[in-house]
């Protein structure tokens, strides 16, 4: 059997042949182009990125804040990324927000930490003291007699810090001595109060406060007397001492810092 063929232009094959291929690599190229395209971009934004975010960090350590909105400082640094990079509005405003986020995260971790770190050096602080009732004397923790011993050595105390001499010449030495001296151990009389009630108590000073003088009478009781309003007096090798509390109402420590105004005539 013969079959025969129809007859196949060469020529045309040969042209169709060529036509596809030059659409393939046509299509591969472009393909090509794209890839190397959006790498290229990935790479300058990154690098555009890590500039910006170098501009922001170098702006905040000379003292500058670039990140006000609307601030000339933020205008000056977003022409100045403008002027010598590729670098677009979003980028601007997303580096910016980043960078001050991480460093106000960075400053608030640093504040929590100085605070743990002083925390564990002050144990107790003086609300914690207050509420636990540390420095609290109640009636029945102490006695009168045992305190007594306390008044003996208060007595040596005072004689060396103060002195009892009262010439002139060392008045105003006396004053400032007896407001830096501390009192506990004194036996106090109130010798004049707004309070009449007060008036003529009598005890050792077992605590000292900002604003009152706590005492311990013969029958060990505990009282709070309050220094505003109060004349208190003592003696002391047959002298007689007198302060007036609304001029002691300060810490121990304060007191000492206080300089006394001679008057004539002292208000309680």
């Amino acid at each position: 059997m013969i079959v025969l063929l129809p007859q196949i232009d060469l020529a045309f094959f040969t042209a169709f042949y060529t036509w596809i291929g030059v659409i393939l690599i046509g299509e591969l190229y472009q393909v090509h182009l794209l890839v190397v395209s959006f790498f290229s971009f990935a790479a300058s934004s990154s690098s555009t990125s890590q500039h910006a975010e170098q501009y922001y960090k170098t702006a905040h350590e000379v003292g500058l804040n670039p990140g006000d909105a609307g601030g000339p400082q933020a205008h000056f640094f977003e022409r100045f990324l403008k002027a010598n990079s590729d670098v677009k509005d979003e980028t601007i405003q997303t580096v910016r927000q980043g960078y001050l986020f991480t460093s106000r995260l960075r400053a608030s971790q640093k504040k929590k930490t100085g605070k743990s770190k002083r925390h564990v050096h002050n144990l107790l602080t003086a609300r914690d003291r207050k509420t636990l009732g540390i420095f609290e004397i109640e009636t029945g923790d102490v006695t009168y007699d045992t305190f007594l011993k306390v008044h003996d050595l208060w007595k040596g105390y005072f004689r060396e810090a103060v002195g009892t001499e009262r010439t002139q010449s060392a008045v105003e030495a006396l004053q400032r001595s007896l407001m830096k001296a501390d009192y506990t151990g004194c036996h106090f009389v109130v010798a004049a109060s707004k309070c009449a009630s007060l008036v003529g108590t009598t005890g050792l000073v077992v605590q000292e406060t900002k604003n009152c003088f706590r005492i311990i009478t013969k029958t060990d009781r505990i009282l709070c007397i309050p220094k505003k309003g109060s004349l208190f007096a003592f003696t002391l090798d047959d002298k007689l001492f007198k302060i007036y509390g609304s001029h002691f109402r300060k810490h121990g420590f304060e007191r000492g810092k206080t300089k006394f105004k001679v008057t004539e005539n002292i208000d309680l």
